[in-house]
């Protein structure tokens, strides 16, 4: 059960693989959590970083009427 005094956030956890050599770190997967609905959302990255975190963010937003 969610408890009516969660604040309305969004929390963000970011999966990645260790760069090797002259490679950066790699981030291969984004997760998102909204503790005031218990929802939990998992994107793989392919290449696109910033479209996966854009969808995270959109889905995670709280409508106006909250």
């Amino acid at each position: 059960m969610v408890s009516p005094t969660q604040p309305k956030s969004l929390i963000f956890d970011l999966e990645v693989a260790p760069g090797k050599a002259s490679q950066p770190d790699r981030i291969f997967m984004v997760g998102a959590m909204r503790p005031d609905t218990g929802e939990e959302l998992e994107r793989k990255v392919d290449k696109d970083l910033l479209t996966a975190l854009a969808r995270s963010i959109a889905w995670g937003r709280v409508p106006a009427s909250c």
